[in-house]
């Protein structure tokens, strides 16, 4: 006899979390129930899972959307930030991520983070420097152009 469980957890050799198995009536009741690993698929529990990953698809779907938005939007994108700096071009406070944030969200409505931005140090230096934005393992290269503001 078989029955069918909804695993809760990922279990070698039998499945991943979430996914719906017929297994054997003794393993399901010695070691998947009783190690809590596993449910019984009622038809209820059922209908709930495929609301569940109807909604998770639908939430992935629609960060897809918005991610494919940002990628091209940020293609020969650059933002222009303006900072006190000496007469030689050394700032006198560095730009860092948040300053590059704050200048692209000014500039777009984005859902970016600043552990998107790849910044090994801040800039210290007027004029045009390329910093990277990854998104979705991808990464983008944008210009961020610092000028000199005078007081």
């Amino acid at each position: 006899m078989t029955m069918e469980v909804i695993l809760l957890s990922e279990i070698k050799n039998v499945g991943h979390k979430g996914e719906l198995k017929n297994v054997s009536d003794g393993f399901a009741r010695n070691y998947l129930l009783r190690k809590k690993v596993a449910l019984i698929a009622t038809p209820a529990l059922k209908h709930q899972i495929q609301v569940e990953l109807a909604r998770i698809n639908k939430k992935e779907k629609n960060e897809n959307v918005q991610i494919n938005k940002l990628a091209s939007q940020l293609k020969n994108f650059s933002v222009n930030i303006s900072a006190k700096a000496n007469e030689d071009g050394t700032l006198f406070s560095g730009i860092n991520k948040n300053n590059i944030l704050e200048s692209i969200n000014n500039k777009i409505n984005s859902s970016l983070k600043t552990d998107m931005i790849i910044l090994n140090r801040p800039i210290k230096q007027i004029g045009e420097h390329n910093v990277i934005i990854k998104v979705n393992n991808k990464e983008y290269k944008i210009k961020v152009i610092i000028n000199n503001h005078d007081t």
